[in-house]
């Protein structure tokens, strides 16, 4: 059966790295895409996977333009730990040409992976859809992530709930006909992450292609220019308290300065998010949360100039046993958010 290293057979959407001796491509972060076409009815792929978590994968095989097309055959491929595993992506399909989207449903910390070749029973082609031209950028949390998104069959693991493919920052994209990279991580905030720690943020995300624990490879920013950076952080900044306003708001102009040094014409869009609300609790001394958040926001746009704009999230309340939003909410999120990327940028 015909093989061909990953990198000669798959588009990539998604922030991911190339290993120049063997072709691969290693991703972590949610939303990755790859897109594969061949002649054939099977598609299968060697590949790595590391965290002992289940990870998943979703397979959309001839969904014209990645728009939900009722003719497209859907299917979540489960991948466990392990080094140079075979996992069959599709098979017994029509022999035919196909265009097959590999989209990564789950967080990083769940499963780092290494694509390293693709098997067909047929032929590889080269006429597989490119990307669109417009491009997003989405930095955020759990909530970006699409994390607990979706009830799990009875069985499944917990990871079976993440599905990135439609949280609310993939269907803006599909919406407005874009790409979409996910700089995601569960726990993670502005200047600290849920526990307090200030080494593993949403700036530092920011910087790496690969969220490892050491982060030591870097993205090349040049690699993919974005006309829209949309930023949710701030949901973990709260979780041991009001952050200080001085240090949020100073990280986050710094963080936008940062952000504006590599992408100097690029819109800029920051929110408090969708779990974050004002709903007193003895936490928070009944402080209204959500209104001092967005306070702190408006006063990092007017610092950090024309570019950035603050936009207040709606409140979603997610499921009586957790506060992420559903899928229906994030479907709401999107028709929220949409209109004002494409007024933005007269799309």
């Amino acid at each position: 059966m015909p093989c061909l290293q990953a990198k000669d057979a798959a588009l990539v959407m998604g922030r991911a790295g190339v290993c120049s001796e063997n072709g691969a491509i290693s991703f972590g972060y949610p939303g990755v895409t790859l897109r594969v076409a061949f002649t054939g009815t099977a598609l299968k792929a060697t590949l790595s996977k590391k965290h002992s978590s289940t990870s998943f994968l979703l397979i959309r095989v001839d969904d014209p333009g990645n728009a939900d097309s009722n003719t497209s055959e859907v299917n979540r491929v489960s991948v466990n730990e392990g080094e140079m595993q075979t996992v069959v992506l599709v098979a017994d399909l029509a022999e035919s040409d196909h265009i097959v989207d590999i989209v990564h449903l789950t967080e990083a910390w769940v499963g780092l992976f290494e694509f390293v070749q693709f098997e067909t029973d047929g032929a590889f082609s080269t006429s597989a859809n490119r990307f669109p031209d417009r491009k997003l950028l989405f930095i955020g949390d759990s909530v970006t992530c699409g994390a607990v998104l979706d009830l799990p069959n009875e069985g499944d693991p917990p990871s079976a709930s993440s599905n990135a493919y439609d949280s609310y920052g993939m269907r803006i994209s599909r919406n407005l006909k874009a790409q979409c990279h996910l700089v995601a991580y569960g726990g993670r905030g502005l200047i600290r992450d849920y526990l307090g720690n200030h080494d593993w943020t949403g700036p530092k995300m920011f910087e790496a292609d690969i969220p490892d624990d050491s982060m030591q490879s870097q993205w090349d920013h040049s690699a993919y220019v974005p006309d829209v950076v949309f930023i949710s952080l701030g949901t973990n900044d709260l979780n041991l308290g009001i952050p200080d306003e001085h240090d949020f708001v100073a990280g986050y102009v710094a963080f936008l300065q940062r952000i504006r040094a590599v992408y100097p014409t690029t819109k800029i869009f920051i929110t408090e998010g969708a779990i974050v609300n004002n709903n007193p609790t003895d936490k928070y001394s009944g402080a209204p949360v959500k209104t001092i958040m967005q306070e702190y926001l408006h006063k990092v746009a007017a610092l950090a100039g024309d570019q950035v704009k603050a936009i207040p999230s709606n409140w979603y309340p997610g499921r009586a046993d957790d506060p992420h939003p559903t899928n229906a909410e994030h479907e709401l999120m999107a028709r929220d958010f949409a209109p004002l990327l494409k007024g933005a940028m007269g799309w």
